[in-house]
Formats: structure tokens, sequence, C-alpha cells
């Protein structure tokens, strides 16, 4: 991973996909090991797929959250454009 002094100077959204793109990588990684070692690829015991649906879980939560941020920088292009920066 970066140094902290690299990471300071970075953007937070910079380093969010550091982040991102490490955690990711992990997944992926982790994921092709497990796929490699598995006698039978189709079936996934209920803890595997419990797993798998909360990995499904916290990247909804992810894009939701990125939604909203990205929501913020929206530029109000007329005076009756109040619903822009408001949470749905």
């Amino acid at each position: 991973m970066a140094s902290s002094h690299y990471l300071l100077q970075m953007s937070a959204e910079q380093q969010a996909l550091q982040h991102l793109n490490v955690i990711f990588t992990l997944i992926k990684e982790t994921l092709q090991e497990a796929q490699k070692n598995r006698e039978q690829s189709r079936e996934l015991s209920n803890t595997e797929n419990k797993a798998l649906l909360d990995i499904t879980s916290k990247l909804k939560q992810v894009r939701s959250n990125l939604d909203k941020y990205l929501k913020a920088f929206r530029v109000q292009t007329s005076l009756d454009q109040f619903d822009q920066n408001t949470d749905e």
C-alpha cells in the first residue's frame, strides 16, 4: 500500500479509488483461488452462499453511498431545480 505521505497528497476521491482497487483485487484473487480448489464449482455451501450475498450487499451499499456523494456535486441549472441535492 502507498505510504501515508503519498496518501496525504491525494484527494479523498483518489484515496477511495485506490482502496477500492485493492479491495476488488483481493476479492477477485480470493474467489479465483477458491474456484481452482473447488471440486464441485457449481455447489456452494450455505456459508459460502451467505458470504457471497454479503459481498453483493456491501457492493450495493458502496454504490448507493457513491451515488449520494455524486448527487451533492450536481449543479443546479435553474431556480426551480431544488430536488437535485436531496436524498431520495
